[in-house]
C-alpha cells in the first residue's frame, strides 16, 4: 500500500510540475521522481526490518519456551536405603 501511496503521489507532483512555469516546475517534477524512487525503497526497508524484528522476537519467545519447559533438577532422586 505504501508503496502504490508513493507512486500515485510522485506521479501526481510530475504532472504537476509539467504544467508549472519552469523552476518550480522542475522542482516539482524532480520530486515527483525523487518520491517515487526513494519512497519505495524506503517503505520497502521499513517493512523488510519490521519482518527481521518478529521472527527476531518469535526466536526468542521459543528459547524461552523452551528453557522455561525443562526440568530445574535433573539428579536422581530415587530413594537409597
Amino acid at each position: 500500500i505504501g508503496v502504490i501511496a508513493c507512486i500515485i503521489i510522485g506521479s501526481t507532483y510530475i504532472i504537476v510540475g509539467t504544467t508549472e512555469p519552469k523552476p518550480d516546475g522542475y522542482w516539482m517534477m524532480l520530486f515527483g521522481f525523487g518520491n517515487i524512487i526513494l519512497g519505495s525503497i524506503i517503505w520497502r526497508l521499513c517493512c523488510e526490518l519490521m519482518l527481521i524484528l518478529f521472527r527476531i522476537y518469535d526466536q526468542l519467545t521459543n528459547i524461552k519456551n523452551t528453557l522455561n519447559s525443562q526440568p530445574e533438577n535433573q539428579l536422581n532422586t530415587q530413594n537409597v536405603e
